[in-house]
């Protein structure tokens, strides 16, 4: 991962007011979905390896219903996060 798309993600698990606006930023198409992708797999990564992330911030962030309505894989990744933070 490039060191923008880590940057983001980031600031995207720290940082909850940037973690809504760039929900909409993606969410219009600004990121192209490469970008896309690799944002979400930076997050799954971090999830398998046990790194302490937000769920939080990560729930909110992708229950967003226009998210989570637009691109395809976010339920598998919300139900991921909750399946994990109900085993800890």
């Amino acid at each position: 991962m490039n060191t923008i798309e880590r940057d983001l993600l980031h600031r995207i698990i720290t940082d909850r007011p940037f973690a809504e606006y760039i929900t909409q930023r993606i969410d219009i198409g600004d990121f192209d979905d490469e970008v896309t992708n690799r944002i979400y797999d930076g997050i799954v990564d971090l999830l398998y390896q046990g790194r302490q992330v937000s769920f939080k911030v990560l729930l909110e962030y992708f229950g967003n219903e226009n998210f989570i309505n637009s691109r395809s894989g976010i339920l598998g990744l919300e139900g991921l996060i909750r399946s994990h933070k109900l085993s800890e």
